[in-house]
């Protein structure tokens, strides 16, 4: 038999063997004529080269043996050689590196969207099995997909879809609908004394989780917050948060309001985004 399986070692956490697409190899000076006998199309999976030691001597991407096969008299060429002639020097990582590593050093490979394959090895350097760009690619886009679906069930406990509030003489309804199902849209309502109650408006900058991350230190901010200090010191306290941890480069606009059922008073701080609703509320409470 030419070609041959390494046998998949257990690997727990976000390890790259763990997205090991392809464990087969060839002794190096093998016949390509018996190589392709064994192989059959198509080719999908990369093989590695590697001495009677189990050292890698380089690899062989499915592309070449295409390309090389496609030419004319190819496939006449090819059976004349040993595997040696048509590998690629290798690029290895160790197969208990983690996915991140990995994914920060093929960077460049990434971004310009190249079929690469890349050789795992143990720790005295001896075949594991191959990765391939696809799979790196394929396990960051699962990764973000989890981290999204994960910070979306966040966001929904601290800004539920749809709330309804009501008091003895106050009734508030409230919904928020997050593009693509997480942003930067921020609600707030309780009676902090009876009879007195704080709500908030607000729109964060930014989008997805960098929005999300804002929106949760707001939340944090206002489950803590004493709403009975003076309103400049309240709106002072939160600025100070939003300026100390993104250093202004993630803001947000906001309109901040109490509201005293027995006198109808209504005490706001406003930015510009959202004057037409603080007038109409203004004019409500009056």
């Amino acid at each position: 038999m030419i070609l041959l399986e390494a046998k998949p070692a257990p690997i727990a956490g976000e390890r790259i063997g763990k997205i090991a697409s392809s464990y087969q190899y060839v002794y190096t000076g093998t016949s390509v004529c018996d190589l392709l006998a064994e192989l059959g199309e198509p080719y999908k999976n990369a093989i590695a080269v590697v001495d009677r030691n189990g050292a890698i001597c380089g690899s062989i991407f499915p592309q070449d043996l295409v390309k090389l096969l496609g030419k004319p008299f190819g496939r006449d060429l090819l059976l004349r050689q040993p595997v040696d002639a048509i590998m690629r020097d290798a690029v290895t990582f160790r197969y208990d590196a983690y996915i991140q590593e990995v994914r920060e050093r093929i960077s460049g490979d990434l971004e310009k969207g190249e079929d690469a394959h890349y050789i795992l090895v143990d720790k005295v350097e001896r075949f594991c099995a191959h990765v391939g760009s696809q799979d790196i690619l394929l396990q960051a886009f699962n990764a973000h997909r989890r981290e999204l679906e994960t910070a979306m069930a966040i966001q929904n406990r601290l800004v539920p879809p749809c709330r309804s509030v009501q008091g003895d003489r106050v009734s508030i309804i409230c919904s928020a609908v997050m593009a693509q199902g997480i942003g930067g849209d921020y609600y707030h309502v309780t009676e902090y004394s009876p009879g007195k109650w704080f709500f908030c408006l607000c729109d964060i900058s930014g989008k997805g989780i960098s929005a999300a991350i804002i929106t949760a230190v707001l939340a944090g901010f206002m489950h803590n917050a004493d709403f009975s200090l003076p309103f400049e010191v309240l709106i002072g306290e939160l600025n100070h948060i939003i300026l100390n941890t993104f250093t202004l480069e993630k803001y947000l606009t906001g309109f901040f309001a109490r509201f005293t059922v027995d006198t109808g008073e209504l005490e706001y701080c406003d930015m510009p985004q959202h004057d037409d609703i603080s007038l109409l509320l203004f004019h409500f409470a009056r």
